[in-house]
């Protein structure tokens, strides 16, 4: 079985496969926005994926300039890295927007890809997040959006 599955793998690191579909991707789909870059193992180069086609820049233009949301999901992929949806509240309900991947759950990862979509999204300026209890999604925020935001905190775990 580990012979005729190793047949079918296109490359030996999970890391070169995904960059050659981010690859394939950005060439069928040229208007979306693709970002990956690969861990380089130690400290010196993490992680970082961020996807957002054509439709979901539209949204976040038309619905995002009010409240967006920050929501994460920790440890329910293969490879327990922390995945973010941002969202907006569009006359059709919650709808993803862009989605990031990051290796490590800091502050400075989440605000780097803050920046990379605010570059490519000139036109978002939101008034406020809405985000989980999470001093380091909050603290990401206040980096890539510093001034008068209006933060909203909300926790349900207690709930539970």
């Amino acid at each position: 079985m580990y012979r005729c599955r190793r047949a079918t793998l296109q490359g030996m690191l999970d890391q070169e496969v995904l960059a050659a579909q981010v690859d394939a991707y950005a060439k069928e789909r040229p208007g979306d926005f693709w970002f990956f870059r690969p861990s380089s193992g130690d400290d010196t180069q993490t992680l970082l994926l961020i996807h957002q086609n054509e439709w979901q820049q539209r949204l976040l233009a038309r619905y995002g300039q009010e409240l967006t949301f920050l929501d994460a999901t920790y440890r329910t992929t293969r490879y327990a890295v922390p995945l973010f949806f941002l969202c907006v509240h569009t006359n059709d309900g919650y709808i993803v927007v862009a989605i990031v991947v990051v290796e490590k759950e800091a502050s400075t990862s989440l605000s780097e890809a803050l920046e990379q979509l605010k570059a490519v999204n000139q036109t978002w300026h939101p008034k406020g997040f809405m985000v989980d209890a999470s001093e380091m999604e909050m603290s990401a925020i206040r980096t890539s959006f510093p001034g008068e935001l209006y933060r909203i905190c909300v926790s349900f775990s207690r709930y539970y």
